[in-house]
């Protein structure tokens, strides 16, 4: 995409996350019991430029309540923590990925690939969907 564009995968990124914050609107914070965290990468045209999508579901609702773009790193784990301070969390649920203990809670953090299930198929879900037809956008995870 980038040589497309005449650009830099960089810059392709910030257009993507740019557009994402624009279009596609995440529910305001309100109160959720269990958050599941996991985050999930694309390729950006070749297999060693990856885009990571760090995401936070909602189990009671099954929704998406908030995502971030960018590298798989504290930093960018650490941008999606302080924005889901709004919410109301009791519990965070996450695999065993390195940096979850290093910005969770112990007593509010359970780690475990049993208990991000519900994400992991949202995860699926979204790697293998088929582009819209008709000129259709996609809005939303």
């Amino acid at each position: 995409m980038a040589d497309l564009l005449g650009t830099t995968a960089q810059s392709v990124l910030r257009w993507v996350c740019r557009y994402v914050d624009r279009f596609c609107t995440k529910p305001l914070p309100g109160e959720a019991v269990v958050i599941e965290l996991d985050e999930m990468w694309h390729f950006l045209q070749r297999r060693d430029n990856k885009v990571w999508i760090w995401k936070a579901y909602d189990r009671m609702t099954g929704r998406l309540v908030d995502w971030e773009c960018g590298a798989r790193d504290e930093r960018t784990f650490r941008r999606l923590f302080e924005r889901l301070g709004r919410w109301k969390v009791c519990l965070f649920c996450s695999d065993n990925y390195v940096f979850y203990p290093l910005v969770l809670t112990v007593g509010g953090h359970y780690q475990g690939k049993g208990e991000t299930v519900s994400l992991e198929r949202n995860n699926g879900q979204q790697r293998h969907s088929k582009p819209l037809q008709n000129n259709k956008r996609r809005t939303s995870f």
